[in-house]
């Protein structure tokens, strides 16, 4: 560092003078100094940083390998798009609003979903025999699309599910006897019983005949179902509509009728069903469902499955390496059963090396990633079933010439044909059902898995942001308030109840959303979010006055008082937690800023780089950290002057470093000054002002003031600082925190007697009183008090040090008073410590305190201006008489 001097109160050079000019003067005194307790800390900060830091790489490494492979997964694009052309036609075309009765769902399905989904698709052809197909002969086949680019698989199924018999009531008036009406009674309980069709079905030559259809029943589901098949013609699927229609396919005990239909679209490699579903309960009420589920057809993309598979291997490789991470931390930190105990005897030596987050105990955070792992080990076994369920689904659909036949060979033009066939037609496509809806509901249990571990991942983020004082306050409002909020939900929770309770008993015979405690209790719980809300509409069949007061107390109760509470528990968690680490805690940047410095010195290397951690251990070794005072008794050292840093360390370093040299050790020693040490100006009290100091100061304030306005900005001011030889003319942060320190009478500009003081203070000077206004004297000691805060809070830092002006560590620490080894006790220091600097005069009365009195007008500052040239060339001549009259007194 330029200037630098081994002895503990050096001159500094002068900013903007050759460091050759020997005579030249330096004003500004300044000390280099160790502040211990600073040290350390920043050394233990790093520390921590480091480990944090690191925590959150890996983190984010973990995240970026599990977004990506889910998201790979996932294929969004291509099912979306699939799920989109399957289900928009039927949503524009608004069934819900057309079909509310049974004739009007053969209607519908007739006029609107066949022409959709077949009758304007449809294909034919005959397909001669080749190596590719391995056809014996000519075969016709025929089948349909749907929205031009999807397959349909086998045919368009009708599904349905009945309820079983019902005695009918015999014991009332109101139902007429047995037997006297055709109206049955019905269950919500599913029949297996066995069920066929008999319908009236017209040949070409016209004639009429009852053909009976065996309606199979499917043990899987429960349903039974008849297929529409793609193979055969528009007019075979209009009679077999209208057959199935006047066979009364459905009737009185069907509870669901549903219309499913399977696809594969060969553009995008996708299978899925699109299914259009009525509900019929027991009042006659329909209900209507519509949903499209694609899935992809190979589970790994044919032309980049290695990447996938790589991506998804090291994926399982990071986790594993994480849960390692997590069962160090758990055996290092945690206490440990007899026998783990005993099979891990060394475990606590890793605790340092660990990178996972611990609690304010000390103790590895386990819950939490423990259940996240979980759910990722879920996802895995779930996705090698997914896969073995996919080699069953290409093994099932391979092509085979004779399954070929079965799906797409033309039927015979009989209709009769057809209506016989339909149990070998339905038992040739509801394994292809099966297959679809298994892999698509294994694949909506992994996603849902995948969705608790991106749930879980996030309160796991808290975990590793927590080491960092400002991102701090935010994760401990989440664990502060999160016990509040949870005694504030288990309240809230058994007003819902009560809430739900009520509106069951007030509306629940007219209001399908409180139909039962279990829909009011989801329904209420939805209200309380703005979810849900009773309709005017849905309250006319019911008395409104009671709708609207239970509004009104549902309002007041949970809304104005409930949750308003939640963001009071929230806003005082996040108020306790920022007022401990508002003012202490380092913002993320500064923390960025010290990581760069160690890495730049690290970089940097040189013969006196010393490892941030080895400095570290330094200062907290006890022969940095105590020391003897004048009486014999050991006393925790506060700072380390320059120029017993050398000594202090040698013991220390030599220990560390062996065969180190004395040389060698010297640069350590100034290579630690120049960048974990610090710098003050004024330190040694020098006494009274010299004339020739005073004289200077006032040449250059003239100097700087361009328009003679007697005044100086801070763009002046730090012009000024510069000419003096300030260390900190050129920290901008430094010369704005002067400003108003300096500017006493907050004008926003600088006289020339607030520069005289602040920088008597900043030389270790003091200042005559007869030089400064009599209001300005009599509020010296406030003045002084400003000064010395100021001081403490904004240190002169060296250029390449880890210390800036807005640091807060060790600025408390003032090197004078500080605890240190003691200096020797010399004739000059004995003079030092009886200058007073700043003190106000005790024997004169004070004056009345306004800053806005100091010379504020021009003409007055000029004539202060030409006094003060008067007074300087009146000393001179008084020199020169005083050397006259000495000379000949010699004489």
């Amino acid at each position: 560092m330029k200037g630098t001097k081994s002895t503990a109160d050096v001159e500094i050079t002068m900013i903007g003078m050759d460091e050759d000019e020997d005579d030249a003067e330096d004003l500004f005194v300044r000390s280099r100094y160790l502040d211990v307790a600073a040290v350390k800390a920043v050394c233990d900060v790093f520390k921590k940083n480091k480990k944090g830091y690191l925590g959150i790489l890996n983190f984010a490494v973990f995240v970026a390998l599990y977004f990506s492979v889910i998201y790979g997964q996932r294929d969004n694009t291509t099912i979306g798009l699939e799920n989109r052309a399957l289900r928009m036609p039927i949503q524009q075309l608004k069934p819900n609003t057309k079909v509310t009765t049974v004739p009007e769902f053969w209607a519908y399905l007739n006029a609107q979903i066949l022409p959709w989904l077949i009758a304007e698709e449809t294909w034919e052809m005959e397909v001669a025999p080749n190596d590719i197909n391995k056809f014996n002969h000519t075969e016709l086949l025929r089948g349909g699309n749907a929205q031009q680019y999807s397959q349909i698989i086998g045919g368009i199924a009708l599904i349905q599910t009945r309820g079983g018999p019902s005695a009918c009531p015999s014991n009332t008036v109101f139902w007429p006897p047995d037997g006297t009406t055709s109206v049955s009674c019905y269950t919500e309980q599913r029949s297996t019983q066995k069920f066929a069709v008999t319908g009236p079905v017209t040949d070409s030559a016209g004639s009429t005949s009852a053909v009976t259809m065996e309606i199979p029943n499917d043990p899987t589901s429960g349903a039974y179902c008849s297929l529409l098949p793609s193979t055969a013609t528009p007019d075979q699927l209009k009679g077999l509509v209208s057959y199935l229609e006047n066979a009364q396919f459905v009737d009185a005990a069907t509870r669901s009728i549903e219309v499913r239909v399977p696809v594969f679209n060969g553009n995008t490699n996708t299978i899925g069903i699109f299914s259009w579903s009525l509900e019929i309960d027991l009042a006659g009420h329909i209900s209507h469902g519509l949903t499209a589920a694609a899935v992809p057809y190979y589970l790994y993309d044919r032309g980049n499955w290695h990447f996938e598979v790589f991506r998804q291997l090291l994926l399982l490789y990071w986790v594993s390496f994480m849960i390692r991470g997590l069962w160090n931390g758990y055996l290092s930190t945690w206490t440990l059963p007899a026998w783990l105990e005993k099979r891990y005897p060394n475990a606590k030596k890793n605790a340092a090396t660990s990178v996972m987050p611990a609690n304010p105990a000390g103790q590895t955070y386990i819950s939490i990633p423990a259940t996240m792992f979980t759910t990722i080990l879920i996802c895995v076994v779930s996705w090698v079933v997914i896969m073995m369920k996919y080699l069953e689904l290409h093994k099932t659909t391979e092509y085979d010439p004779h399954k070929t036949l079965k799906l797409f060979g033309a039927k015979p033009d009989s209709l009769v044909h057809v209506i016989e066939n339909n149990q070998k037609d339905v038992l040739q496509v509801l394994p292809i059902f099966h297959l679809i809806e298994n892999i698509g509901h294994m694949l909506d249990l992994y996603f849902g898995t995948a969705a608790v571990t991106v749930l879980v991942m996030i309160f796991r983020m808290f975990h590793y942001l927590d080491f960092q004082g400002k991102l701090n306050a935010i994760t401990v409002t989440v664990r502060t308030g999160a016990g509040e909020l949870f005694h504030l939900l288990m309240v809230l929770n058994f007003v819902v109840m009560g809430f739900s309770f009520l509106g069951v008993l007030l509306f629940g015979s007219q209001v399908k959303a409180y139909i039962d405690f279990s829909s009011a209790y989801v329904h209420t719980w939805q209200s309380c979010f703005g979810l849900f809300k009773l309709k005017d509409a849905q309250l006319k069949y019911e008395n409104p006055i009671g709708g609207q007061v239970f509004e009104f107390l549902f309002k007041m109760v949970v809304t104005l008082l409930l949750l308003k509470m939640v963001v009071a528990i929230i806003f005082d968690a996040y108020k306790e937690a920022a007022i401990k680490t508002r003012k202490t805690s380092p913002t993320v940047w500064a923390d960025f800023r010290r990581l760069s410095f160690h890495a730049n010195n690290a970089l940097a290397g040189g013969d006196g780089y010393i490892p941030p951690s080895l400095v570290g251990k330094l200062m907290h070794s006890s022969a940095v950290r105590m020391f003897r005072n004048e009486n014999g008794e050991l006393i925790e050292r506060e700072i380390l002057r320059e120029d017993e840093l050398f000594p202090v360390f040698k013991k220390a370093m030599k220990k560390e470093f062996p065969g180190i040299t004395d040389q060698q050790l010297a640069v350590k020693c100034e290579w630690l000054l120049e960048h974990y040490g610090r710098i003050r100006c004024g330190v040694t009290l020098r006494g009274d002002m010299p004339r020739s100091v005073l004289k200077q100061i006032r040449s250059c304030f003239y100097e700087h003031d361009a328009d003679g306005s007697g005044t100086i900005s801070m763009h002046e001011f730090a012009s000024v600082l510069h000419s003096l030889g300030h260390p900190s003319a050129s920290d901008t942060g430094f010369v704005s925190a002067c400003m108003p320190v300096v500017d006493l009478d907050s004008s926003g500009v600088i006289e020339l007697e607030e520069l005289l003081l602040f920088a008597a203070f900043e030389m270790g000077y003091s200042v005559q009183k007869e030089l400064i206004p009599q209001a300005v004297v009599a509020n010296m000691e406030k003045i002084n008090q400003a000064y010395t805060k100021f001081k403490e809070k904004n240190a002169d830092d060296t250029a390449n040090s880890i210390w800036d002006s807005s640091d807060t560590m060790g600025k408390s620490i003032d090197p004078v008073y500080a605890a240190q080894t003691p200096l020797p006790i010399t004739e000059e220091s004995k003079k030092a410590k009886s200058s007073t600097g700043f003190k106000p005069p005790q024997d004169e009365p004070e004056a009345e305190w306004n800053p806005t009195k100091l010379a504020d007008k021009k003409d007055i500052k000029r004539a202060q201006r030409l006094i003060h040239d008067l007074l300087d060339q009146q000393a001179e001549d008084l020199s020169l008489i005083s050397a006259s009259v000495t000379s000949m007194g010699g004489a």
